[in-house]
Formats: structure tokens, C-alpha cells, sequence
């Protein structure tokens, strides 16, 4: 049997940003892997944090490049799935910097 933990309130979407969706495209590769058994790579999604109040509160934009993989049992039933996610904050935005720059 396998049982799925997906709670997007330990993350939540940035209420100001009309088009947040780091959640639902999570869920959706989550999904991905539990019907393939197979990895999924998902573009880098933009999933603001919520910052302390003591430094302001409000959220703080960052940009993620996140892979699911799974974990199979001997019998090639899913064990697992292993989230890993690496902050790609400051590439996007020295990308973006430089296309302005070339505007």
C-alpha cells in the first residue's frame, strides 16, 4: 500500500501572486511518478517564502529547480518518493537582470 503525504499548507503560495502554481505543478509531478515510476524533472518553479515578521514579514521571491524520484521496493513497487530542490534564486535573477540589460 502507499500513502501519499502532500500538505501545501507547510507551503504556502504567496496570497499576492495571482499566477503561484509551485503547488499544484508539485502535486501534479508527485502524480507523475506515482503512475510511472519514473523520475520527473520539473522546470524551475517560482515558490516565494514567507519571511519572519521581525524581518518585515510578507514573502520573498526565489525560484526552485526541483526533481522527484522514486524509491522502489525489490519487487519494483514505490517505496518512496524523495523530493529534492535547489534554490536557483540567483541564476534566474541574474538572468533576468541580463535580458534587461540587453533591452
Amino acid at each position: 500500500m502507499t500513502s501519499v503525504f502532500f500538505n501545501a499548507n507547510l507551503f504556502p503560495e504567496n496570497p499576492d501572486d495571482p499566477s503561484a502554481d509551485a503547488v499544484r505543478n508539485t502535486r501534479a509531478s508527485l502524480k507523475r511518478v506515482l503512475q510511472s515510476h519514473q523520475a520527473d524533472v520539473m522546470v524551475v518553479q517560482r515558490h516565494d517564502i514567507r519571511r519572519p515578521e521581525s524581518e518585515g514579514g510578507g514573502f520573498e521571491v526565489r525560484y526552485w529547480s526541483p526533481v522527484n524520484s522514486p524509491v522502489l521496493n525489490p519487487d519494483g513497487s514505490l517505496a518512496y518518493i524523495i523530493h529534492r530542490v535547489e534554490n536557483v534564486t540567483e541564476f534566474i535573477l541574474l538572468k533576468q537582470q541580463a535580458s534587461r540589460n540587453q533591452s
